[in-house]
C-alpha cells in the first residue's frame, strides 16, 4: 500500500508552532553552529598550514575585529587574538544556526519536501557570505583581498552544508533512531 504524500499528510507531520518550545531546537542550533564553525576553522587551519603560517587567519581576523588593524602576512599569531576571534567566530556561526534549527526542527513548511537540505544550506551560505562581506568592508577592507573571496566562500560553503546536514540528520532522529532501523 502506498504511503500518503499529499499536502495534508505532510501537514500532519509538521510540529505545531505553539509546540516549538518542546523541540530541542536551541541545543541543536548551538551544536549546528559549533559544527559549522569547526568546519570553517579546520578549513582555514589547513589553508594556513599549507601556506606556512598556522593560525594566521584567526589572528588576522581578530586583529581586524578587535583592534581595527590589518595584520601583516608576516605577523606572528597572537594567542589572545586567536582565542578572542574564536569566541566571536563561534557566536557568529551559532547566531546563523539557531534560526535554521528552528526552521528545520519545527518542520516549518519551507523545510519539507525534496531538496530542502540544499535550500537551507544555500540560505545559510548566502547569509554567511553577505555578513562576511559587509563586516569585511566595515572593519578591514584590506583583509578582504588578503584572504581572497574564493577561500572564504569555500569555507562558508563547507560550513553551511555541514550545518544543514547536521540539522536534517537531527530532525530525522540522528543517533536516537539509528539503532531502531
Amino acid at each position: 500500500m502506498a504511503t500518503p504524500t499529499s499536502a495534508a499528510a505532510r501537514r500532519r507531520e509538521t510540529v505545531r508552532l505553539d509546540s516549538a518550545e518542546r523541540v530541542p531546537w536551541v541545543a541543536n542550533g548551538i551544536a549546528a553552529g559549533l559544527v559549522g564553525a569547526g568546519c570553517f576553522a579546520l578549513f582555514f587551519l589547513i589553508v594556513d598550514v599549507v601556506l606556512g603560517r598556522p593560525l594566521w587567519t584567526p589572528h588576522a581576523l581578530g586583529t581586524a575585529l578587535f583592534l581595527g588593524e590589518t595584520a601583516p602576512i608576516t605577523a606572528q599569531p597572537s594567542p589572545l587574538m586567536v582565542l578572542a576571534y574564536t569566541a566571536a567566530h563561534l557566536t557568529f556561526y551559532t547566531s546563523f544556526a539557531l534560526p535554521a534549527a528552528f526552521w528545520v526542527l519545527a518542520r516549518l513548511p519551507v523545510t519539507l519536501g525534496p531538496g530542502r537540505g540544499a535550500l537551507v544550506a544555500l540560505a545559510l551560505f548566502a547569509a554567511l557570505e553577505a555578513v562576511y562581506l559587509l563586516l569585511g568592508r566595515l572593519f578591514a577592507p584590506d583583509l578582504l583581498g588578503m584572504l581572497t573571496w574564493g577561500r572564504v566562500a569555500a569555507g562558508n560553503a563547507l560550513a553551511a552544508c555541514a550545518m544543514s546536514a547536521f540539522l536534517f540528520w537531527r530532525r530525522e532522529g540522528g543517533i536516537a533512531r539509528r539503532g531502531s532501523r
